[in-house]
């Protein structure tokens, strides 16, 4: 979770956001630690005096929804005045000095610019 909340102090997502995220929640568990070995231990490690134990709330909440931090990012995004073209073929990329990255939509259609260009599609890139 310190991930995703390193993003809530950039300001990307909402403490909100994140609660609705995450998508399998475990209450937390007792987990204990041996300073040396006994056997046959009978009891916790404390009354034995062999280690010590701890609480361990939210370690396991590690299922988060991708579409749902996706999709609040690109409507902030969005809000922002910021574009998001899914499903659009493009043909390349030009970066100039003076206005940053220029990318080729294809035959007809206008290139847009942009200071900064993500690219998600993987191998099947032609960038």
């Amino acid at each position: 979770m310190k991930e995703l909340e390193e993003l809530v102090d950039l300001g990307v997502l909402t403490e909100e956001i994140i609660d609705e995220a995450v998508s399998t929640e475990f209450p937390g568990c007792r987990s204990g630690f041996k300073n040396s070995e006994v056997t046959p231990l009978e009891g916790g490690y404390f009354e034995n005096g062999v280690g010590y134990e701890c609480f361990t709330p939210g370690v396991l909440n590690l299922g988060v929804s991708p579409s749902v931090l996706i999709n609040s990012v690109a409507e902030r995004f969005l809000e922002r005045g910021g574009a998001v073209l899914e499903g659009t073929p493009l043909k390349g990329i030009c970066i100039s000095d003076s206005i940053g990255a220029a990318v080729d939509m294809g035959d007809g259609d206008e290139p847009v610019t942009a200071k900064l260009v993500l690219d998600c599609m993987g191998n099947a890139s032609p960038i």
